[in-house]
């Protein structure tokens, strides 16, 4: 397990925030302040921004002013390190080594969403060490209530955490599900026998306020913020984006399959899944033993691992809390039934298991891919970002605003820098209102006509493919091939540019040897022909449609170009495929360098060029294919 979240978080850059964030404590470094209003975007400028983790902005700034974004990755992997050795450490201590292998392993599979680096990744180590502070004992007696040193240790890391993570409310969080075990216990007292073992019954009163201090601790210390009281009442008082129109957000129930649900394979799914009926049965089980006066878990501990349980139902950036159910859980398992301490091959025969489960999971599964086809040391992943698509865009020099997808937001803004302001990133607080207008606009071209003009958008940067719960299909704008041109596309980007800005477009495909025209748009298959290799260093093509396309590609790579037969198959292909212009225009063209279509037929107006072709191209095509369709 190691080993994997290791090779995930060294890996190419996976991360869709990770460019904000770095581009954000780049500007705060730069001008010595936070950003009270956002600089980078065009649709949320005059928006107060509530900037909840800015130290560790700075800290990714740092790191990549000294090390480049390979000091980013090494100080993922040491991340990674440390979180998942302390986990083995904190388990050890309480369950042995071959059950704490277990639930290390199982930690891994639940954090498997959230292998990147970002934020989130430096919150754990302040969640774990706040787990630590609240319950310092397994068996709690009076002595083991928080006192005076826990409560200025809650103070402290409650101050420290809102200054790297908005999850510092989690503590406050916490603590107030520590509050309610202590008046449970007050209501319903613990058993005479687990009282004996402890040693002296503690004053109800004396244990509530104990707790209510830690809570009041907690409190302030995420107050030490220049921002104050502002993430309290975002979280509390806020309407929450809905989460329909956000991919990246999705109720935990919902089965693999859903295309929002890419990253969660079915055995992750059968794993989470089987964690959340663990923890949920267990908290039952001890809540049951409290209220039948039987010796069992504290009540602020069953506090604790509902609280756990409930956020990791509300998100699944969460999921990992269920773990500190699973070693409460085990903890009692074992204390009742103690062969099963001795019984060291099913911990590791489980453990094996569950990390066979996170090789497969998403960050760890790409990192390996990369490594594979020889592109792990490349500095981001181009299956997940646009980088051809913004490097197209950065090599015209053009300025005007952008409208793209929203995991793409953070990237293209830090690669294209101030001369693109972004549409959208994942900043949910900053773009509340706007993520509801992106996700209509990817769907209704009325709609998007109308944000495209409002907006004043001069470039727009998506998927070739959209999944909208039809399978994949082509992303086209309003008035595609009129108003706006294809200028670049590549196997996950497409680039259109309004007619007005096509003429740099045209300088820089001649100067690559590769023929644009407007009213046709850019042609992968033509661009082939002249550039065999760039299916494989740009990818043009999604790869199993450049596997279909081999023959082409040989003989593309010959003198001359292609044969007539290489491109009869790329024809065939395309059809296959429904590649539409892209293919009929490239084949027509090679036709007429190869004699195969008398000049004069296709001399026609413009306007009318696109519909002559069609029946000349079918025509001729089933000709030489003997019929064939």
């Amino acid at each position: 397990s190691l080993a994997l979240v290791v090779v995930a978080l060294a890996g190419p850059i996976a991360s869709g925030d990770l460019w904000w964030h770095l581009r954000t404590g780049q500007w705060i470094l730069e001008h010595g302040a936070l950003p009270e209003t956002d600089p980078f975007s065009h649709t949320a400028g005059d928006t107060h921004w509530i900037l909840q983790e800015y130290l560790s902005q700075v800290l990714f700034a740092l790191v990549h002013g000294a090390l480049g974004f390979g000091g980013l990755r090494v100080l993922g992997a040491l991340l990674a390190v440390a979180l998942l050795v302390w986990v083995q450490r904190i388990a050890a201590r309480r369950v042995g080594g071959a059950w704490a292998s277990l639930l290390t392993a199982a930690f891994a599979v639940l954090f498997a969403l959230k292998w990147e680096l970002r934020p989130h990744l430096l919150s754990v180590f302040l969640v774990l060490r706040l787990h630590a502070l609240l319950f310092p004992a397994e068996r709690r007696g009076p002595a083991d209530d928080p006192g005076p040193r826990q409560w200025v240790e809650v103070f402290l890391l409650s101050a420290l955490w809102v200054q790297l993570h908005a999850e510092a409310l989690f503590a406050p969080i916490f603590a107030l599900a520590g509050v309610v075990g202590a008046i449970l216990a007050w209501v319903r007292p613990d058993p005479p026998a687990e009282l004996d073992a402890a040693g002296v019954a503690p004053q109800p009163a004396a244990r509530v306020g104990r707790w209510l201090l830690v809570f009041l601790a907690a409190l302030l210390g995420t107050l030490c913020s220049p921002l104050f009281v502002e993430p309290h009442v975002y979280a509390l008082f806020k309407k929450s984006v809905p989460q329909l129109y956000i991919e990246e957000w999705f109720p935990s129930w919902v089965l693999p399959g859903d295309p929002r649900f890419k990253p969660l394979t079915v055995p992750l799914f059968a794993a989470v899944m089987g964690s959340f009926a663990l923890v949920a049965l267990f908290g039952l089980t001890q809540a049951f033993t409290r209220l039948t006066a039987k010796p069992g878990l504290a009540w602020e501990r069953v506090g604790f691992a509902a609280t756990c349980l409930a956020l990791a139902i509300d998100a699944r950036r969460f999921f990992w809390l269920l773990w500190f159910g699973l070693l409460d859980g085990l903890v009692l398992l074992l204390r009742r039934a103690p062969a099963l301490e001795r019984a060291v091959w099913l911990p590791r025969l489980g453990a094996l298991g569950l990390a066979a489960i996170l090789a497969g999971t998403h960050f760890v599964d790409l990192a390996l891919s990369s490594a594979r086809s020889g592109r792990f040391a490349e500095r981001v992943d181009d299956r997940l970002f646009p980088v051809h698509a913004a490097a197209f865009l950065d090599d015209l020099e053009l300025e005007g605003n952008l409208f793209h997808p929203y995991e793409w937001g953070g990237f293209l803004g830090y690669e294209l820098g101030e001369r693109h302001p972004t549409y959208i990133d994942g900043r949910t607080v900053l773009f509340e209102e706007v993520i509801p207008e992106r996700w209509q606009a990817e769907r209704n071209p009325d709609f998007a006509e109308h944000v495209f003009g409002v907006r004043d958008v001069r470039a727009i940067v998506f998927k070739r493919l959209v999944n909208h719960g039809n399978g994949p299909v082509p992303w086209r704008p309003p008035a595609a091939d009129d108003a706006w041109i294809r200028c670049h596309a590549d196997a996950l980007a497409v680039v259109w540019l309004p007619r007005d800005a096509v003429a740099p477009v045209i300088e820089h495909w001649a100067a690559q040897g590769v023929a644009f025209e407007p009213n046709v748009g850019f042609l992968e298959f033509e661009a082939l022909a002249r550039h065999p290799e760039w299916q494989r260093e740009r990818r043009l093509l999604p790869a199993f449609i450049g596997k279909e396309l081999e023959p082409f590609l040989e003989s593309a790579a010959n003198e001359g170009g292609p044969d007539l037969g290489g491109w009869l198959h790329a024809a065939r292909i395309g059809a296959k495929y429904r590649l539409g212009r892209n293919v009929r225009h490239a084949l027509a063209q090679a036709l007429i360098l190869h004699g195969v279509v008398p000049v004069h037929a296709l001399e026609r107006a413009d306007e009318a060029r696109g519909a002559q072709l069609v029946p000349v191209v079918e025509a001729i095509t089933q000709e030489l294919t003997g019929g064939a369709p």
